[in-house]
């Protein structure tokens, strides 16, 4: 297992890497687990892949979970959720010291994080995420955030998790189309700012997508480095790339032409819409598919 802290000032944790960690639940969360019922939010899929370990990960240690199950999807990030899931943790009794799981890919580590930042001003939450894209991404750094009828990711919370769960076993039971999107994200932190890594990322790349365990480790471990030590400095390096970009753009131009002559594979496209609208451009953010 590998073990990668994030340092945030006055709130940091650790980003664990390696195959089991759902199955030793109990042993990984030690201390965090006060209560003999565990509250955990998810959604219908990764319930029927996953729900029966961490289950009986919980029976083994004298603990039984309080499930939450949503459906899965974009359209679980929404006020009505989020208020469904906040009455929920208020019925379950959470109490601030307490600690909600989080067991899904961005949807639902994004929604878990805002409602624990809101429950009692702030209660504490641990991402399993079981996605690659989450594992390498949303599950670190604490943004936690709903969608609106405005847009995407408009109302949230910076919420810290009290630990990152990245259980290797759970890439298995993705769908092929699911992990490239997450490997494209994981080679993206290689383009933007370590050379070296992006050189494995092409030797390797392969056998990450095919299943090879023993290449799986490392990625999660560099990537997960990297993202930790720079999330800013890679956002801060995408806004100057797309502002330069956005100069250039003229209504109902294709946008994928347009990043690709400044570099930018479509493979960004969720981040480059992201800071986009967040430079005001919304016109050339809504125009990426």
């Amino acid at each position: 297992m590998a073990v990668i802290p994030v340092d945030i000032a006055g709130r940091p944790y650790e980003v664990r890497v390696g195959t089991g960690l759902l199955a030793g639940l109990v042993e990984q969360c030690s201390g965090r687990l006060r209560k003999r019922r565990v509250p955990i939010v998810t959604d219908a899929q990764v319930h029927a892949a996953w729900g029966p370990v961490v289950e009986n990960a919980l029976h083994q240690g004298g603990h039984e979970a309080a499930w939450r199950i949503l459906p899965p999807g974009e359209a679980s990030k929404s006020w009505e959720q989020l208020a469904a899931t906040v009455d929920w943790m208020l019925a379950e009794e959470v109490e601030r010291g307490d600690h909600v799981l989080a067991l899904g890919g961005g949807v639902i580590g994004d929604l878990t994080g805002f409602a624990a930042s809101i429950l009692k001003r702030g209660c504490n939450f641990i991402q399993l995420p079981t996605s690659l894209l989450a594992q390498v991404d949303s599950s670190v750094g604490g943004k936690t955030a709903i969608n609106t009828p405005a847009g995407k990711n408009l109302v949230g919370a910076f919420h810290q998790p009290a630990l990152v769960l990245a259980d290797l076993a759970v890439l298995d039971t993705l769908p092929a189309r699911e992990l490239k999107a997450g490997y494209a994200e994981v080679v993206k932190y290689g383009i933007l700012g370590d050379a070296d890594f992006f050189a494995w990322c092409d030797e390797h790349g392969a056998a990450v997508l095919e299943g090879d365990a023993a290449a799986r480790e490392p990625l999660r471990r560099e990537t997960l480095a990297v993202f930790a030590g720079n999330a800013d400095a890679l956002d801060a390096a995408l806004c100057d790339i797309f502002t330069t970009a956005a100069k250039d753009y003229a209504p109902g131009q294709e946008i994928t032409t347009l990043l690709y002559s400044r570099g930018i594979h479509a493979l960004l496209a969720h981040r480059v819409s992201h800071a986009l609208w967040l430079g005001g451009r919304r016109d050339m953010a809504l125009a990426i598919k």
